[in-house]
């Protein structure tokens, strides 16, 4: 039962880091986006670095704070986000 568990799971942590630094550089063209286009970024080669360790470090002891560190990765990306799309837009 663990398989389709640790299939999704990988999925997400391959994905999602890629789709963070996507995110940032589509927003580069948007000068209100610019300090979330570079959180994205740096947001999203944090994450590949930290599923890079979980990977080669499969058998560690430490595979759970491994995994929680990439997910607050994720986590505080997502509250940037939820900022970034609350900050009013200076319509100059």
């Amino acid at each position: 039962m663990r398989e389709p568990h640790n299939f999704m799971g990988l999925l997400t942590y391959l994905f999602i880091p890629v789709f963070m630094i996507l995110i940032g550089l589509g927003l580069k063209r948007s000068p209100n986006n610019n300090p979330f286009s570079l959180q994205s970024i740096v947001f999203g080669a944090v994450s590949i670095f930290l599923v890079s360790i979980l990977v080669t470090n499969s058998a560690s002891e430490y595979i759970g704070l491994y995994q929680r560190m990439v997910e607050s990765a994720f986590a505080i990306w997502i509250i940037f986000c939820a900022m970034a799309i609350k900050k009013p837009v200076d319509k100059n």
